[in-house]
């Protein structure tokens, strides 16, 4: 966008899955081989703590939170245990609402090691734009489709980190502020 162009503003939104998508199924024609992924390293893993200060002993961690598409930061919970932890998030989630760059399924990732860091490992926050806010400041439900479209986008990035990182594993630290009840 011009606009963008002319006020130096760069997205921090992650691709469309589908395009990394196409890409890896090229290099899977190509390459023939089946891959197999130890069942341990792929299940849930429940961590009590804070979520903003995750418990990874080594290795990059994503901590993942759902956001809605008005740009305004909040205050209390969540939103202030970040800010205590790093500048980055309010600065960019705010700059992307002035931008009109959060569009439900956007994903803003970001480093937040400024304040507080750990030795081994660098820690990331993925804000998932999952939220819509009315005129009237009302907050809609978590649209699951748009969570589902943040997730595939973060999931593409931490196969493609874990690749190209130390030989840790990636983890995801996820908090949500709802129950999902399936029939």
């Amino acid at each position: 966008m011009a606009w963008w162009q002319s006020s130096g503003y760069r997205s921090r939104c992650l691709p469309s899955v589908e395009s990394e998508e196409e890409e890896e199924e090229e290099e899977e024609e190509d390459d023939g081989s089946v891959s197999s992924t130890d069942s341990d390293s792929s299940a849930i893993r429940y961590v009590l703590g804070d979520v903003t200060h995750p418990q990874a002993a080594q290795g990059d961690a994503i901590i993942v939170h759902c956001v809605d598409d008005s740009g305004r930061w909040g205050r209390g919970g969540l939103f202030t245990a970040l800010e205590v932890r790093s500048d980055e998030p309010r600065k960019h989630y705010e700059l992307a609402g002035q931008m009109k760059d959060l569009d439900l399924g956007n994903v803003l990732l970001f480093p937040v090691d400024d304040k507080q860091s750990r030795l081994d490992g660098q820690d990331q926050l993925a804000l998932i734009v999952a939220q819509q806010r009315d005129g009237n400041n009302k907050l809609s439900a978590i649209f699951l489709s748009a969570l589902d479209e943040g997730l595939k986008k973060i999931y593409a990035v931490a196969k493609r980190l874990k690749g190209t990182n130390k030989p840790s594993m990636l983890q995801f630290f996820f908090c949500v502020f709802f129950i999902l009840f399936l029939g």
